[in-house]
């Protein structure tokens, strides 16, 4: 088989994502990109390799929809905020996410990420480093091009058969990807996307803005600002004002 053909087998499996128990998991949580860490890059570089060596190790990724996710990335800002966002739509209070969520099971979430491949920086000039392993590309655009047509439909027939509860998305600036890929709607119904915003209580940043709808299958819908960035969900007072917004949402 060719390798352009055993990329298509990849990338449209839930490849670069963390997974979880798909079938009971209520809070899907979407990335752009799986963020390596701490991990050695060459040794990621040679795992996604020997993931796309054969359709032998292509189906090994079944897996990821059946193996319990885990809060064990407290002390990543991405998996924090996953954490103090699912303790406070469960009614718990901000100071107890750590304790809440260290003894779950795994069933709770399942982690996926728009794309495949992750880069150690999210931005075009990155593949002259990663473009030998995809030949087929010529350039970064031509890749997400793909995975839109792609890997994004395979997104939303998971997400009819599933139907999880809500699907949280963390980056705004890719609001347009998460909701080509995720967003599902009934063309006989319109289903829109609002615009909301959180108030910095310091008053020496501007609000910051999300988004957020209610899908067709039910599922409730949101993108949100990361923690890290200088407007981002970067205070204790803007996280909680977002779980009460999704919570009056969701009528929890």
């Amino acid at each position: 088989m060719s390798d352009s053909n055993l990329f298509y087998h990849w990338a449209t499996q839930f490849s670069g994502c963390d997974g979880g128990l798909i079938d009971e998991a209520n809070t899907w949580i979407c990335g752009l990109e799986w963020g390596t860490g701490g991990t050695n890059y060459k040794e990621y570089l040679e795992t996604i390799q020997k993931q796309m060596s054969s359709l032998e190790e292509i189906k090994k990724l079944e897996k990821q929809k059946t193996t319990p996710y885990i809060f064990k990335d407290n002390t990543y800002p991405f998996g924090r905020l996953v954490s103090q966002i699912y303790t406070l739509l469960n009614g718990k209070s901000f100071d107890e996410y750590e304790e809440f969520t260290k003894t779950f099971p795994g069933k709770e979430i399942f982690k996926i990420n728009l794309y495949p491949v992750a880069f150690k920086n999210f931005n075009d000039e990155q593949w002259q480093q990663m473009g030998h392993l995809l030949p087929q590309f010529k350039n970064k655009f031509e890749y997400k091009l793909w995975c839109k047509l792609n890997r994004f439909p395979m997104f939303k027939e998971n997400i009819t058969k599933y139907k999880p509860k809500r699907i949280i998305c963390v980056g705004i600036t890719s609001v347009d990807d998460f909701i080509n890929a995720l967003f599902v709607s009934d063309s006989k119904s319109e289903y829109k996307i609002h615009e909301g915003h959180l108030e910095d209580l310091s008053q020496s940043k501007p609000r910051r803005t999300f988004y957020y709808g209610q899908m067709s299958t039910g599922t409730y819908f949101y993108v949100i600002p990361f923690s890290t960035s200088a407007n981002g969900l970067n205070s204790r007072p803007l996280v909680e004002q977002l779980g009460k917004k999704m919570k009056e949402f969701e009528k929890i």
